[in-house]
């Protein structure tokens, strides 16, 4: 790894040298996502995104597995060879191996044998549950694949190959574009193809990451070792917000979708897939910003290079920012033309609640961005107190008593704003833990 570059080169093009492809790569992986909507909203129709939606919740704990042990890993990995523990590094690296193999392992069982109670439990009505059983097993038994690739992409990043992370994530997207087409289109493989599509795509994008093996600067290294329970702790302290933030969109789309269906039905759970699946992406450009930064943000603090942690911070902040505001101008511009893209049954309902629902929800990226890079940088930089409170409260805590405050006072609209009200106010809790550590560690 090129770890003197971080400590010593302009941290502005070591900044953009690591988050660029940390964002390509994001974005690569949230469109799996959006092009499995597409395709299925197209090829299938509005039963189809409805229950594409009901079943995200599940990919969400799976992405959130790989989040804990891939990012929580890569930090402490980081940290140590920013403190020159080289020989300690790789342990990190091992027990987030085994642990991704053991828990896909278990994910792939309730795949094969309770796909069927858990679409039900997730809210899967007569009409949509034969769609989302089939996408509930095809995804679960490719979960060994996207939690180890998830790993490899956050520990590949953290050995100083970020060019090799965020081409895997290309690849295997258009990869998974492609078969998406070919699958539900000429071989009329419907929510099997769309599934199927997912899981070939990222199993190609972990065998790339594969090669990060052969590279003669390659530091990572499997070890037979025993892990302590402290050492095991530490990666889930230093990767637990990660796993809140994923992990609690699934939850929140389970209570969204709740909500929904008693105030819209199923073509309300469907407009608000449409919304919820713009802002995967539009999130994943946050979150590869975050995990780009998170490297030179974890190895300076290691070495106690403090002014270039916030130099760091302060460029992740703004960038996002940037890139919050351009969403929310897109989608008040042209809310019916993003509408329509996942509407080919042309229905003036859909289409009426999803221009609704863009022109409230889309006010939370212009702080969604802030959110995230400040909950990344706190646990990159071992604040992991404040960086779990913030996650909690932005993932559940606050989200739902908003989402059920404002749903029984406004309806729908309510539903739209819960993300916006909800951004504002843990950006104003942020605040006030960044000004606090900051005064901590400018003391140390």
């Amino acid at each position: 790894m090129q770890r003197d570059a971080v400590l010593k080169k302009n941290i502005t093009c070591v900044f953009f040298r690591y988050v660029t492809p940390g964002v390509i790569g994001m974005v690569g992986l949230s469109l799996y996502i959006l092009a499995d909507t597409y395709f299925i909203a197209n090829g299938i129709g509005r039963l189809g995104l409805a229950s594409l939606n009901i079943g995200l919740p599940v990919y969400n704990l799976i992405f959130g597995i790989g989040a804990l042990l891939g990012i929580g890993g890569g930090t402490v990995f980081s940290i140590l060879h920013g403190r020159a523990e080289h020989e300690r590094a790789n342990r990190p690296f091992t027990i987030a191996a085994v642990l991704g193999v053991c828990i896909s392992l278990l994910f792939a069982l309730l795949g094969a044998f309770a796909s069927g109670p858990i679409a039900a439990l997730l809210g899967a009505t007569e009409e949509t549950a034969s769609y989302t059983i089939t996408y509930l097993r095809v995804i679960l038994l490719f979960s060994p694949a996207f939690i180890l690739n998830n790993i490899m992409t956050a520990f590949v990043r953290n050995d100083g190959n970020p060019h090799l992370a965020m081409v895997a994530m290309t690849i295997s997207t258009l990869t998974n574009i492609v078969l998406d087409y070919v699958f539900i289109y000429p071989l009329g493989l419907g929510m099997f193809g769309a599934a199927l599509a997912t899981g070939l795509g990222t199993v190609l994008g972990l065998l790339i990451h594969l090669t990060h093996f052969l590279r003669k600067s390659n530091t990572l290294r499997l070890l037979r070792m025993r892990p302590a329970i402290r050492e095991i702790l530490q990666i889930f302290h230093c990767g637990i917000s990660n796993f809140i933030t994923e992990f609690s969109a699934g939850i929140v789309i389970l209570a969204f979708n709740t909500v929904i269906l008693k105030l819209a039905g199923n073509t309300g759970v469907a407009a608000y897939g449409i919304v919820a699946n713009i802002a995967i992406v539009c999130t994943a450009f946050f979150n590869g910003i975050g995990q780009g930064v998170q490297p030179i943000i974890s190895t300076n603090f290691g070495a106690l290079q403090q002014k270039r942690v916030w130099h760091a911070y302060l460029l992740a902040v703004t960038c996002a920012c940037t890139i919050g505001l351009i969403f929310y101008g897109t989608g008040i511009l042209f809310p019916t033309q993003i509408a329509g893209l996942f509407n080919q049954e042309k229905s003036p309902e859909l289409t009426a609640l999803a221009v609704r629902a863009i022109h409230r929800y889309f006010l939370a990226f212009a702080l969604m961005g802030f959110n995230i890079i400040t909950i990344t940088s706190l646990a990159a930089m071992s604040q992991l107190k404040e960086a779990f409170v913030l996650s909690v409260l932005r993932g559940v805590a606050v989200i739902l008593p908003v989402l059920f405050l404002l749903s029984h006072f406004f309806g729908l609209d309510g539903v739209w704003l819960t993300i916006p009200v909800t951004e504002l106010l843990i950006a104003l809790l942020g605040t006030v833990f960044l000004l606090r550590v900051h005064r901590k560690l400018k003391k140390v």
